[in-house]
């Protein structure tokens, strides 16, 4: 099936990975991959499970709060990529166009 494929696209047959230093392609390796399986996918669903508790953790700070999730998240996500300053000045412009421009007409229709 694949040298169909290969066909199909005009492509040589064989395995195609990386680049190697001379600009080369090199070969595939399954077997670390299939070595390394098994963990990579306890990792995954252990990503996914903290995905999943920082928003029900974040959804139950909102109600608390009375404020917007999708602000708090903003916010924690701002605080742990170091980019705060950045993410707070482009706050504070969106304020500025908010207050000074207000909404502009001919939207909704």
């Amino acid at each position: 099936m694949e040298a169909g494929i290969e066909g199909n696209l005009d492509l040589k047959p064989g395995s195609r990975g990386r680049r190697d230093r001379e600009g080369g392609e090199e070969v595939i390796k399954i077997a670390p991959i299939k070595e390394a399986a098994a963990q990579c996918m306890k990792l995954l669903n252990r990503m996914e499970t903290a995905k999943a508790d920082f928003s029900d953790a974040i959804k139950l700070l909102a109600e608390r709060s009375g404020t917007n999730a999708a602000n708090l998240k903003k916010l924690f996500k701002a605080s742990h990529k170091g980019n705060f300053s950045d993410v707070r000045r482009d706050i504070d412009q969106q304020s500025v166009l908010f207050e000074q421009v207000g909404e502009v007409q001919g939207g909704g229709e």
